[in-house]
């Protein structure tokens, strides 16, 4: 089995204006913009089953549950094998990533090195991200008692899990990456580079907390503008396959449901076994704006909130061109992107 990964990824990074030379053009620490960045994505996860599921029936706790059995079984709830997979699916959209990059540039050399960079891609554990999560399975011919079900061939078919949940999401650097400048006038500089990172993925499924690990090495280009902000803008777009690390974990008490066609209940199953190293299919779509040094203040007016009157500020200076203060994501204009960091910072309420 294999990991395939697919990345679209655009970033604007910006820093102070600086009077250029032919030596070191800019030497900075970014912070990445809340409001003007966003991620979004789809993921498909595949984590390899193997054990046996047996009925929810116990004598002592559960006298009314489930019991399985071979259809040749009169007695008993009998331990049925099975095997196949715990499936995972979702898409994201609109989230917010924060983070960091450690970045300059040498116009004399046409030259760049990104340092460093470290980007949670916005799923926590405060708020996580929704997948849906079923698994397709195997298993020998049983039957069902309370309620009475027949499966001479087993179970076929994918049964729906509760959600499972993204706990986390991070792309960070292992080295410095060096890129190529090609100037396309005094003003804009074309780049180019491949950058070399890890991308580490936590979700709760049924199964338990499952975290995946991925090298990734990303080709990419871009333009790096030194009219206004200096303002870095790249894309990456990039597919690729990881052997799978054929590690193993106990899947223990996997709660499912099979439908037996019996008033419309449910035979309640319970899993155990090993879940093997999952693989995975992801795309992203990644547009991250960040800053050297501390992040702009959304409070325009100094009163210790940001509310209806800062709104009004940057509407009144909506377009306006050059260093303003409501030039929230320096970007040289006050637009959408200053309006969507004064919204993520937004508290109106009244410490009074």
């Amino acid at each position: 089995m294999c990991t395939s990964v697919r990345f679209s990824l655009h970033l604007a990074v910006m820093c102070p204006a600086v009077v250029m030379t032919s030596s070191l053009g800019c030497a900075e620490e970014f912070l990445l913009l809340p409001g003007s960045s966003f991620y979004r994505g789809e993921l498909e996860a595949d984590v390899p089953l193997e054990g046996v599921f047996v009925g929810d029936f116990d004598p002592q706790t559960n006298p009314l549950g489930t019991e399985t059995r071979p259809p040749s079984s009169k007695r008993g709830n009998v331990p049925i094998p099975m095997f196949g997979s715990l499936l995972l699916a979702g898409s994201f959209d609109s989230l917010q990533p924060s983070g960091w990059i450690d970045a300059d540039w040498d116009l004399a050399t046409a030259s760049m090195v990104i340092h460093a960079f470290d980007i949670d891609l916005g799923a926590s554990e405060l708020r996580p991200v929704p997948l849906d999560q079923s698994i397709d399975g195997v298993s020998s011919p049983f039957v069902t008692v309370r309620p009475d079900g027949m499966f001479p061939t087993g179970i076929s078919g994918p049964i729906v899990l509760r959600d499972a949940d993204v706990l986390s999401m991070r792309f960070h650097s292992e080295e410095p990456v060096p890129a190529d400048l090609l100037s396309v006038t005094d003003e804009i500089w074309a780049v180019f580079a491949s950058i070399d990172g890890r991308l580490e993925i936590k979700f709760d499924t049924e199964v338990g907390i499952v975290t995946r690990t991925a090298s990734v090495s990303l080709p990419t280009n871009g333009v790096l503008f030194l009219d206004q902000g200096p303002r870095l803008e790249l894309g990456f777009f990039s597919s690729l396959g990881e052997g799978n690390d054929a590690g193993s974990f106990p899947a223990l008490e996997l709660p499912f449901s099979i439908d037996t066609g019996k008033d419309a209940e449910d035979a309640d199953l319970i899993f155990s076994g090993t879940g093997q190293d999952p693989g995975f299919d992801l795309f992203i779509d990644l547009g991250i704006a960040s800053v050297a040094g501390p992040l702009p203040d959304p409070d325009l007016d100094g009163d210790g909130r940001v509310d209806a009157v800062d709104l009004g500020l940057v509407l009144l200076e909506w377009d306006r061109t050059g260093p303003h203060p409501a030039d929230l994501d320096r970007n040289g204009r006050v637009g959408s992107g200053d309006l969507a960091r004064l919204l993520v910072a937004w508290s109106p309420e009244s410490d009074d």
